[in-house]
């Protein structure tokens, strides 16, 4: 091949890997909190860690309000999932290209959740040089397409069921031995845990036992002089999947909106 000049080689081997995704269909992103395991049984509380799990609740509304086209997002321990439309009404976000995908969007993640990191451990009383020495705490990413909104909410329920084994296993094991698990469903582990120390998975708050879906929604609001108005905002849900209903107004809920 006969390159014309400098640029035109640079770009073309710049571009073999520029891969984009298929228009008019559902983005579905996947951000991780990379060994995150670490950070949380070392510095949180067990089973389950409020301010990390409101933490984890604010970079997702965060990357819901700054990424383009973003519908919806799913929490689970560690771990956002992502739902962005593309639709011959709106502009695909940075043009459908993998590569901007899957570094900005953990980039910002990141970047969020560090600095709340930060406040925190301000407020704790550490000192600048303490926190300057604290390890990074990262995000990796992935990104993939999926044809209809049946397919995206499919992925939701994929990793709710995820989200409630992991939360059951994670309960038992805080108060239960661990050679005494070994062997047994999650549904065992937190039937042997209600019954050796009275400890009851099924009483903790459902945003912990099946993660938090956030959605964008009209809410009425008023101004202090008493005019009415409407503004978008972003709001939870921690209900299961695996209800007809719920998954339904789900779907419909992809299906009708248009950003």
């Amino acid at each position: 091949m006969i390159f014309k000049n400098l640029k035109d080689k640079c770009n073309y081997y710049r571009n073999l890997t520029d891969y984009r995704l298929l228009p008019n269909c559902y983005i579905m992103v996947m951000i991780d909190g990379k060994n995150f395991s670490k950070l949380i049984k070392n510095k949180f509380e067990k089973p389950f860690d409020d301010w990390f799990i409101s933490t984890m609740d604010k970079t997702a509304v965060h990357l819901c309000k700054e990424i383009q086209n973003c519908v919806c997002a799913f929490v689970q321990s560690d771990e956002i999932s992502l739902i962005l439309k593309d639709n011959t009404l709106t502009c695909s976000p940075y043009d459908g290209r993998l590569c901007k995908l899957q570094s900005v969007i953990p980039s910002m993640a990141t970047a969020f959740f560090n600095k709340e990191i930060i406040k925190r451990n301000l407020i704790a009383g550490m000192s600048i040089e303490d926190i300057t020495n604290m390890p990074d705490h990262c995000f990796d990413c992935k990104v993939w397409s999926v044809p209809s909104a049946n397919d995206a909410m499919a992925w939701m329920l994929y990793r709710q069921i995820d989200c409630i084994r992991n939360s059951k296993q994670q309960f038992a094991q805080t108060y239960v031995p661990h050679k005494s698990l070994v062997g047994k469903d999650t549904d065992k582990q937190i039937g042997l845990c209600m019954e050796t120390t009275g400890q009851d998975w099924n009483a903790i708050g459902d945003n912990k036992k099946y993660g938090r879906m956030f959605y964008k929604t009209a809410v009425k609001k008023m101004t202090p002089d008493g005019v009415e108005y409407v503004r978008n905002e972003w709001l939870s849900k921690s209900e299961q999947l695996t209800n007809g209903d719920v998954r339904e107004e789900f779907i419909n809920y992809l299906n009708t909106n248009n950003i």
